[in-house]
């Protein structure tokens, strides 16, 4: 019986360790990921190569946002598509092949709907989503649809080597201005607890309805926005490899 006990427990812990080291594990909700591409501390040190395609990026998300080689631009990945919104502020469908030093992605699904009234202000506006969270130690992907009053973004234009750290590159962005437009400002909330490797709180693009205009959101007003939530709890971060992520 000995023997037998000692070969049963054997086989056992084999098959324990083949599952618990071969298998992937199995999640409820496999989709409820973001997905991220470089981290902020080093897209604020200059690290704008990029080292992940676009074609890439779609395979993990139909909604985020980000930027392209040599900070060329905002992004914003809506559906299958990846656009660019340059700095002279035409928009763009970026090829497959080109390349990201910083995205986040996910594939979006709300859990959570709401509409906001008689929105003054982008802290207005962020304000009131704070309310709204059902944690603030989790992430959230964040869809808002609606005709715009009031919209300002900007975009910041192609650096050239040496990169100079992005607190000198914001000095010199374009701006936009958009007046009674229907689009979506499309990004996520980051909470504090994730700071050494994301930008925490919230982070915004827009793009106008019919492709025209976008760029990263400074300002908005409108009366009426759906806003539709994602929660997401894991977070799979693909870290840069340039010389300038120190």
């Amino acid at each position: 019986m000995t023997h037998r006990r000692t070969a049963i427990l054997r086989s056992a812990l084999v098959y324990f360790l083949l599952v618990f080291f071969c298998c992937p594990p199995v999640y409820a909700d496999d989709s409820s990921v973001l997905f991220q591409i470089g981290n902020g501390n080093s897209l604020l040190a200059g690290a704008f190569d990029g080292s992940f395609t676009c074609a890439e990026l779609l395979e993990h998300g139909d909604l985020g946002i980000g930027t392209f080689a040599g900070f060329d631009g905002e992004m914003v990945i809506s559906g299958d598509s990846v656009y660019q919104i340059r700095s002279d502020g035409s928009v763009h469908v970026m090829l497959p092949q080109a390349t990201t030093p910083f995205a986040m992605a996910t594939f979006f699904k709300a859990d959570l709907r709401l509409t906001l009234t008689n929105v003054t202000s982008r802290e207005d506006f962020i304000q009131r989503l704070q309310q709204k969270l059902p944690a603030k130690n989790l992430f959230y992907a964040i869809k808002a649809t609606g005709f715009f009053e009031h919209i300002k973004t900007r975009s910041i234009p192609k650096q050239q080597k040496p990169y100079p750290p992005l607190a000198e590159v914001v000095k010199t962005q374009p701006e936009f201005v958009y007046d009674h437009t229907e689009g979506s400002i499309m990004g996520f909330y980051c909470p504090e607890i994730t700071k050494s490797i994301a930008v925490p709180g919230f982070h915004f693009h827009f793009l106008s309805k019919d492709k025209d205009g976008g760029g990263h959101l400074l300002e908005l007003q409108a009366k009426t926005i759906i806003v539709e939530l994602d929660t997401i709890s894991r977070m799979y971060l693909v870290l840069p490899t340039d010389a300038f992520a120190q």
